[in-house]
């Protein structure tokens, strides 16, 4: 599976740095590469430094191409507003599209939040992630604290 399938958008990327949230990411679209490059110089166990051939040191006019894993860290399984409580699902459809969406059971009937869908799991799931963000049902502060390594 190619790199592209396994991360956001480079418009969603765009995106998600204009409503602030942190440039941290094992990926990047740069100008100067055609597809996501790694982000992040890596340590071995023994202390020694490497970095792949194609690595983003220079993060200016760069944009996080979000992984599927750094989405969901980002996303969180539930929402409350007032006294409903939001429940995330991912289901993967026959038509080969990932539909996604935020629902809470309401005096019996299903009741949505916010639904999206993409041609991958990381585009449906950055579309998500800016709708909340752009609606207020989640802060980029919020965001980017789940960001951060414990």
């Amino acid at each position: 599976m190619n790199i592209e399938s396994q991360v956001c958008s480079l418009e969603q990327a765009k995106k998600l740095k204009d409503l602030g949230v942190s440039q941290k990411s094992i990926f990047y679209w740069h100008p100067n590469f055609d597809n996501p490059v790694f982000g992040e110089q890596w340590t071995t166990v023994a202390g020694k430094q490497y970095k792949k051939t194609q690595v983003c040191n220079d993060k200016n006019g760069s944009y996080s191409a979000f992984t599927v894993a750094e989405l969901g860290v980002m996303l969180c399984h539930k929402i409350r507003i007032g006294k409903a409580l939001y429940k995330f699902r991912a289901n993967l459809e026959k038509s080969g599209l990932w539909h996604l969406k935020f629902r809470t059971l309401n005096a019996g009937v299903m009741t949505p939040l916010c639904i999206t869908q993409g041609k991958n799991e990381a585009i449906a799931r950055a579309e998500m992630l800016i709708k909340l963000l752009e609606k207020g049902f989640l802060r980029v502060t919020q965001v980017t604290e789940r960001l951060k390594p414990e």
